[in-house]
């Protein structure tokens, strides 16, 4: 399922191998949804490129319609900035609903937490829709990762023991038991 050396690869590389047809899978968020209109990208692979939710567990409590979207991070303006009140009235201006999410949605590049449908041309890809559905018929969406979900010692042990046991150096024992103990 993973290519030898997965886990030491960084972002470039696996998106090279996933947009080159080398990788049959490409574990990324919608900020890559514009793949599909990049036309340096072979049109057998960008044409054809779509978006799935995590298989569920059996007996799990989560469904498949259960979402966990990382709604993106936050902006802050140092109060020593020279260009501090130009600084908030862009970050005003760029987060009206009609502005950043609007232009994210036209050129492909990731979908904001919010209804796109005002923003619909006829002209989407096909993944585009597909990732439009996929939050369309969310049961819920948790926009909290699990690595933010505990203490700060928790994150990092999760973040770093998380490598050990995909790629089976570690075993999930040993991992559940490292993060466990992180969070006491």
């Amino acid at each position: 399922m993973f290519q030898v050396g997965y886990d030491s690869q960084d972002y470039g590389t696996t998106m090279n191998l996933f947009t080159n047809g080398q990788a049959a899978m490409y574990c990324m968020g919608s900020w890559d949804a514009s793949m599909a209109l990049n036309e340096d990208i072979a049109p057998e692979i960008r044409d054809n490129i779509r978006a799935f939710t995590m298989p569920v567990i059996d007996g799990g409590k989560g469904k498949a319609t259960d979402i966990a979207a990382w709604n993106g991070g936050g902006y802050a303006v140092s109060a020593n900035s020279a260009v501090k009140d130009e600084a908030i009235k862009f970050l005003n201006y760029m987060y009206q609903p009609d502005k950043l999410s609007k232009y994210g949605w036209e050129n492909g590049v990731g979908m904001s937490a919010q209804d796109q449908t005002a923003y619909l041309t006829g002209n989407e890809t096909e993944l585009q829709k597909q990732i439009m559905d996929i939050l369309k018929n969310a049961t819920s969406v948790s926009g909290t990762p699990i690595n933010d979900c505990g203490p700060s010692a928790f994150k990092t042990a999760i973040e770093s023991e998380i490598q050990g046991v995909s790629n089976g150096s570690t075993s999930v024992e040993d991992f559940l038991a490292a993060i466990g103990a992180a969070c006491k």
